[in-house]
This record gives C-alpha cells, sequence and structure tokens, in this order.
C-alpha cells in the first residue's frame, strides 16, 4: 500500500496517508453481445435506467462505426442489428459509457463544473462469433480526500488544480492530453469527503488549496503517478501532533502535569468535538537516552490518560518502558509507553517494535503498549519486542498489548516478542490479567521462558479476583510453548469467562471456572486450515455475521483470505 504525506504551509491542515485501493465501484458489469444484438445485462454496483446509452465501435469480423446502443430492458440493443462477417478473423472493441454529446469526447463534452466526468470504458479482442462480454472499467482516476471534523468544520471550498487537461478520448479509447492546468473547486458538503477525478499521469504534481474561515492555504504536492481505474484516499487533518522524539518526550510529561520548555500540549493534539485527539504524525525511533527522559503516558491511575491518542498507523521503535529505579516519577504499579488509560480514553492505530524492559525492573503491572486499560485499545499491534521480568520481589503481570485490561481491546496482534518471567506471574501476549472484551485479536510466534507456578495464555494470561466478566471471541493463537500452567488461549481463569469463536495451534484452553461458557474453538493445522478451510475464512464470517449484529458500534479489521500461512489483517 502506498502512501503520501501531503504537508500544507503553515500549521493549520495537511493531507496523510493517501492510500491506493484498486477497482473502485463503477457501473455495468458484464455486458454480453451474441451475433445479432447485445443479450441481457448483469449488473453489481449500480442499476442502469431504461434509456441509458453507450458508444460501440469495433474493427474486423465485427465491423461497427459510432454504433449508439440503448439500455431497455435488461438489453442493449442497436437500430440496426449488428451482424459478424462471413469472413473469419478476430474483432476489436471499444465501448465508451455515458454517451457524450455528438459522439465525440472532446474537452468541451468530458468536462463540467464538477470537473473531469467519470467516463467508463470496455475494451477487448477476440475471435469471430465469439461472446463478447463487456466488462467495463473507469478510464481516469480518482482522488477522495477526506476531512477530518476539525477542518470540515471550517471548510468552505476545495481546490485542487491539475496540470495536464485530457483533450480528447479516441473512438478506440486512447486519451490525449496536453500541459495545461485545470481547477476542479468542490463546496463544503455534509459529509467531509471530497472526490476528485484526474486523467492518468506519471509523476505529476497537483496543488490543494484550502478556503477556510481562518483563512487560505495551498501546497504543490509531491510527484505521484496516478493509474487509470484506481482510486486514492488521503485526509486532511489539523498539522498538530507529535513529529520527532522531543515531541513526544514533551507529550509524556506535559500530558502527566509536567511543564515541558516551549511546548503545550495544544501543539499536539485539538478539540474535535466533545473529543481531545492527539496525533502521531511520523515514525519514531528511541535511544535508550531518549527513553530515560520519557514518563509513561498517563503514568498512574490519577493520571490516567483519558483522551483520545491516533497513531495514523506509525511506529514508535526502540523503545524501553521506564521504571522507577531510572526515574523516581514513574509510578511503581503501572507501566508501559502509556501507563493507564482511563475508562474515558482510547489508543488507537498505533504500532510498537524493539521495545524492550530493563533488567529487574519495579512496576508490577507490565504492557509494552500499556500498563493497565479500562478505556479502547484498538488497531494497535507490538513486534519484535522483549519483556524481562524475574525480579523475586515483585509478582508480574504481563503482556506485550496491556498488562491489566478491564477496558477493550479489539484488533490488535502480537508478535515475534518474547517474555521472560518468574514465579507467580501472569503472562498474556494481548493482555496478562483481564476482564472486559478482547475481540478479533491474534498472537504468533511470541516465546515464553518460565519458573514454576507462573500462569501462560496464548491471548490472556488470567482472569483473576474482579467481579466483572471476561469475554475473548474471533481470536488466534500460534505457540510453540508446552510448559505447565499454559493454555492456548488463557492460562488460568478463577470466575465466569466468555471464550467463543478462537483458533489455535496446540494444547488446551487450558484451565478456567466451571460457570465459564467456552463455545466453538478449534485447533488448526499446520496449514492455518479447519475442515480444508483457511481459518480466516471462518474469521470474517464471525465478524459477518456475529461480530456486526452482537458489536454495532465496533469496526472490526476483514483478515485477509489470500494469505497461505498464518492469518494476518487486510
Amino acid at each position: 500500500m502506498k502512501k503520501i504525506l501531503f504537508l500544507l504551509g503553515g500549521i493549520f491542515p495537511f493531507l496523510t496517508a493517501c492510500n491506493e485501493l484498486s477497482d473502485y465501484p463503477f457501473l455495468p458489469e458484464s455486458l454480453d453481445i451474441d451475433q445479432v444484438v447485445f443479450s441481457r445485462s448483469i449488473l453489481t454496483k449500480e442499476s442502469l435506467s431504461n434509456g441509458d446509452s453507450i458508444l460501440f465501435n469495433a474493427k474486423g469480423a465485427l465491423n461497427v462505426h459510432n454504433e449508439i446502443l440503448t439500455y431497455s430492458d435488461g438489453r442493449w440493443a442497436s437500430k440496426v442489428p449488428l451482424q459478424w462477417s462471413e469472413a473469419s478473423g478476430s474483432t476489436t472493441y471499444t465501448a465508451l459509457y455515458p454517451l457524450s454529446k455528438d459522439l465525440s469526447y472532446t474537452s468541451q463534452n468530458i468536462y463540467t463544473e464538477n470537473g473531469l466526468e467519470d467516463i467508463l470504458i470496455a475494451q477487448d479482442t477476440l475471435s469471430q462469433k465469439q461472446e463478447i462480454d463487456l466488462s467495463f472499467k473507469h478510464l481516469f482516476a480518482r482522488l477522495v480526500i477526506h476531512a477530518n471534523p476539525s477542518i470540515q468544520e471550517k471548510l468552505t471550498e476545495l481546490r485542487l488544480t491539475v496540470p495536464y487537461t485530457v483533450t480528447n478520448i479516441s473512438t478506440e479509447g486512447e486519451l490525449s492530453m496536453e500541459a495545461d492546468s485545470l481547477t476542479t473547486v468542490l463546496f463544503k458538503n455534509e459529509t467531509g469527503d471530497y472526490a476528485f477525478i484526474l486523467p492518468p499521469m506519471n509523476d505529476s504534481r497537483l496543488t490543494v488549496n484550502l478556503i477556510t474561515t481562518g483563512g487560505n492555504y495551498t501546497h504543490l504536492l509531491p510527484a505521484y503517478t496516478f493509474k487509470s481505474h484506481v482510486q486514492y484516499e488521503c485526509t486532511i487533518r489539523s498539522a498538530v501532533g507529535i513529529r520527532t522524539v522531543d515531541d513526544l518526550i514533551a507529550f509524556s510529561k506535559l500530558i502527566n502535569g509536567e511543564s515541558y520548555s516551549g511546548k503545550t500540549l495544544s501543539d499536539f493534539g485539538e478539540k474535535v468535538g466533545n473529543d481531545t485527539i492527539f496525533y502521531l504524525l511520523n515514525d519514531i525511533s528511541l535511544t535508550e537516552s531518549d527513553c530515560k527522559k520519557m514518563l509513561p503516558i498517563g503514568y498512574n491511575e490519577k493520571w490516567g490518560f483519558k483522551y483520545i491518542f491516533e497513531g495514523n498507523n506509525h511506529t514508535i521503535s526502540g523503545f524501553t518502558v521506564p521504571d522507577y529505579s531510572v526515574n523516581k516519577t514513574v509510578d511503581k504499579k503501572y507501566n508501559g509507553l502509556f501507563g493507564s488509560i482511563s475508562s474515558e480514553g482510547t489508543v488507537r492505530n498505533l504500532h510498537i517494535t524493539h521495545a524492550k524492559t530493563i533488567d529487574n525492573p519495579t512496576y508490577s503491572y507490565i504492557g509494552i503498549l500499556a500498563g493497565q486499560n479500562y478505556g479502547n485499545i484498538l488497531h494497535c499491534s507490538v513486534d519484535s519486542s522483549n519483556i524481562e521480568l524475574t525480579n523475586a520481589n515483585y509478582i508480574y503481570v504481563q503482556a506485550f498489548i496491556c498488562g491489566r485490561n478491564k477496558g477493550n481491546i479489539v484488533n490488535c496482534f502480537a508478535t515475534y516478542n518474547s517474555i521472560k518471567t518468574g514465579a507467580n506471574n501472569k503472562v498474556g501476549t494481548i493482555a496478562g490479567d483481564a476482564t472486559g472484551y478482547i475481540l478479533n485479536c491474534y498472537a504468533y510466534k511470541n516465546t515464553f521462558t518460565k519458573q514454576s507456578l507462573a500462569s501462560i495464555g496464548g491471548i490472556v494470561g488470567g482472569a483473576y479476583n474482579d467481579k466483572e466478566t471476561l469475554v475473548i471471541s474471533n481470536c488466534c493463537a500460534s505457540h510453540n510453548i508446552s510448559y505447565d500452567n499454559w493454555g492456548a488461549i488463557i492460562g488460568k481463569s478463577l470466575k465466569a469467562t466468555t471464550i467463543d469463536h478462537v483458533f489455535y495451534n496446540k494444547g488446551d484452553l487450558y484451565d478456567v471456572n466451571s460457570n465459564s461458557k467456552i463455545d466453538r474453538y478449534y485447533m488448526y493445522n499446520s496449514n492455518y486450515q479447519v475442515n480444508g478451510k483457511h481459518i480466516s475464512t471462518y474469521l470474517n464470517e464471525w465478524i459477518d455475521s456475529i461480530g456486526i449484529a452482537s458489536y454495532p458500534d465496533i469496526e472490526f479489521k476483514k483478515w485477509n483470505t489470500d494469505s497461505i500461512v498464518l492469518p494476518v489483517f487486510q
């Protein structure tokens, strides 16, 4: 997936994460022709109306020039029946939709006040009297710019200037263009989504101009190649956010009530409706020296993080979990990049790699991402990180995503990490000790080194002592361990726990309370299959049925069904 970082002038807005999405929706699909007339149309995206027309041209055994075919009651027909010639050979055809004025696709006919029109084309070469299947594709590209709520509130116009103008489309579908810039203006709408049709261009630069109540902002975007039949998406949001190591250090102190010279929290976030959102704008690589200066974000329950942290799918690498023995401000109880996330807090779209703990740390609840969570951890991951907690003076609860979870963890994964644990510790990959909901998560290739009596779970270490329940649903785990006190999904549960629709590669679910509800758990084979079907298919089926029905407010990430190895998110 390709990305472009679009940074506009000033300190107000910018576009980021421009994603390339193939096969954006189009109208007719599979329009068939036989020897005489066009046959019934098969439509999948939208319905055609009677009277819609296409321009059809063919050369060869079927010879047609600028024939208008009209849609009526599920059939395409011409005024005069089309006939194959008696001579053998092939034909090359081109169909264009919609029909243009005076049957010519010149600039005056394919541009409107909203810019370039979306032209569909069906084109192929085939043998004489072979059935013709008109599969339409977009002749142009499409750029969708999403304005986040704070920008949308101020926006009045969005203008896009393209350096080329299409002068003509031939009857064979060939484009003629000239280097003459053209600006399309879209006025503020209710959705905050602004779509522009673009000609296919190689290494071309577009100009974005935002007209807002707070001023006008213009930027020439980096050179980029736009391809036919591909949609590109990006988002405009405020330019406030965390860009550098120093910004992250400053944010970790300011959010905990400490001061930091020259910076305030307003440099890193903004109010959007009733929420305050802090943004991570770049990947960040930390040194051990950097980490010693940081505090856990929301370092204890009093200072629990109660806002939204938007990671924008960026990665923080090289993080060493802060510890009281190094920084006396650090709380001894909850620790990670986030110390404690409150019930109002959300951390989303954040990834951590190559993180570690110090030798013999002093805290009790450790998660590389969060020591404790009462809120929401969404679409996050921890990869290639190491936890080593063997200090005999502490009983640790430890996991890569969250040490102690009492909230929701959704669409998260932990991969290729390692834990060395001491006696009596509660160890998981997604959560160490948990209540709340853990949904649509996976853990793969994590390794464990343990002492006696430690409780280890492939997803959750244990569920202990709280009145709240724990639900683990639509999760998958793969590990190569076989300790005592180890469970493929959960290490030990002393209370009622619901485990539903989970997949694992070996062992047992392990020790759960007799009041627990255990349903639909499957051991998959070395090809990640159950009953001949890849487990990604089962996981997606749960999302489309139970997931949507039971959790209508949650957006679940779909699983990649094309994967022939371990399941991953799309």
